[in-house]
């Protein structure tokens, strides 16, 4: 005779049961907004590396991350992913600090946790799915017991500092490239192709850096172990290491190529080809990301 269950458990399977109907709905919503089918994955494996929901929140406000990781081979990267995602919620979409999930949530795996981040997870998106709902309404999804409701945001908070640029699939709107001036210009919408740093102007990037870097370092330290941190240390001085060898032994055609591949410009020909050496590798290893 089996061994009757616990209200525990019986509360247990039933959240975890209307998590996976909600998550269901909320693959539905996304499907609809990005107009093709997701791979036939668990809810968590779709968004593990951060790149759905970008390519979800850029289809809901075209342009509203300008860049992310596209082949996130790396942890960090992965929640760098997030993070561009979990900004955008906040400066774009209005959504409040206290009813954000961590980027470290998206990959949890700890049985005791995973179902509370899932369900932080599926409490933004279903406010998302509200905001810019499709033919299929997501269901209201359910935080530590209690309905996860957001206040309306005040038009002041919505207020957007620059104009939306047009939609585009892959590459990012074409900058016009103005004559290089020598005084600092405020901070335009090019900033993130390195139009800027062209024009001999504001360094446009330095705060957008220190801000993910901040993000990442905090989680960094309330997340990871001492081995885990020695390990990504260990991934990331590789990967400069493997750069600063690559910049060295190419020539000078090649580095005006990678600091394109880098994010300089929107094409190889917006990239100066006049310019010393020294000027390409300090673009490179000062601002560059490579998608």
């Amino acid at each position: 005779m089996s061994k009757p269950r616990s209200l525990t458990e019986i509360m247990k399977e039933k959240e975890t049961s209307d998590a996976n109907e909600s998550a269901q709905q909320v693959i539905t919503w996304m499907e609809e907004k990005l107009g093709a089918p997701l791979p036939k994955k668990p809810f968590r494996e779709l968004i593990w590396d951060g790149q759905l929901l970008c390519k979800v929140a850029n289809a809901l406000k075209p342009g509203c991350i300008r860049k992310f990781h596209r082949q996130p081979r790396l942890h960090m990267m992965q929640v760098e992913n997030v993070g561009f995602f979990l900004t955008a919620c906040k400066t774009r979409f209005g959504l409040p600090d206290a009813a954000l999930f961590e980027p470290t949530d998206v990959q949890d795996e700890n049985d005791e946790t995973s179902l509370s981040s899932l369900r932080k997870i599926l409490a933004v998106l279903t406010q998302l799915s509200r905001d810019y709902p499709g033919s299929n309404q997501v269901g209201e999804i359910s935080v530590g017991g209690t309905s996860a409701t957001f206040e309306e945001p005040s038009p002041e908070s919505l207020q957007e500092p620059e104009p939306e640029p047009q939609p585009e699939p892959e590459p990012e709107p074409e900058p016009v490239v103005a004559p290089v001036k020598s005084t600092p210009v405020a901070v335009s919408q090019n900033a993130g192709s390195g139009v800027w740093y062209i024009n001999g102007t504001a360094d446009e990037l330095s705060e957008t850096q220190k801000a993910v870097l901040g993000e990442i370092t905090s989680t960094i330290n309330n997340h990871l172990s001492c081995e885990s941190k020695r390990s990504l240390i260990d991934e990331l001085r590789a990967e400069v290491h493997a750069l600063r060898k690559k910049l060295a032994n190419s020539s000078d055609a090649e580095l005006r190529t990678l600091a394109h591949e880098y994010g300089l410009g929107n094409s190889v020909s917006e990239v100066p080809a006049s310019k010393e050496r020294n000027w390409y590798i300090d673009w490179i290893l000062k601002y560059g990301r490579k998608a």
